[in-house]
């Protein structure tokens, strides 16, 4: 019985949230969703990960631009294709405001061209906050 309980629930959809795994954190706008926004230790800092932009080129360099209130940072990111599909890709240290916005628990606003997706930071500093730490080491 409790072999099938535990089959059944490693079959449920991931869900929506913040969530962290070994190497990566994630937020999933809804469950079952790919992750829109996931980050992970990369040499010297860290990486953030969501969908590209529709007109986006794989290995084209593009701008995201990442804000919290009045405060905005807009870094180059390059699209690469993954399971999820075409994802922009950009290196951030833990001092940048996407990473700082996240772990005060602030909402982050990602948009590219003319749009924009708010992710939620309730939840965020749980599962950053020992990544970044981790990275670090």
């Amino acid at each position: 019985m409790i072999a099938i309980l535990l089959a059944a629930a490693a079959m449920q959809p991931p869900a929506a949230g913040w969530q962290a795994d070994d190497r990566s954190v994630a937020w999933r706008a809804a469950e079952g969703a790919p992750p829109f926004l996931r980050i992970r230790c990369r040499s010297g800092g860290l990486e953030l990960f969501g969908p590209a932009a529709p007109d986006a080129m794989p290995s084209v360099p593009t701008r995201v631009t990442f804000r919290h209130g009045d405060d905005h940072v807009t870094l180059v990111a390059v699209p690469v294709d993954t399971d999820d599909g075409l994802v922009f890709s950009v290196p951030v240290r833990a001092s940048e405001l996407p990473i700082v916005t996240l772990l005060a628990g602030n909402a982050l606003t990602i948009g590219q061209g003319d749009q924009s997706v708010d992710v939620p930071g309730a939840g965020a500093p749980a599962v950053l906050a020992p990544l970044v730490q981790a990275c670090r080491r």
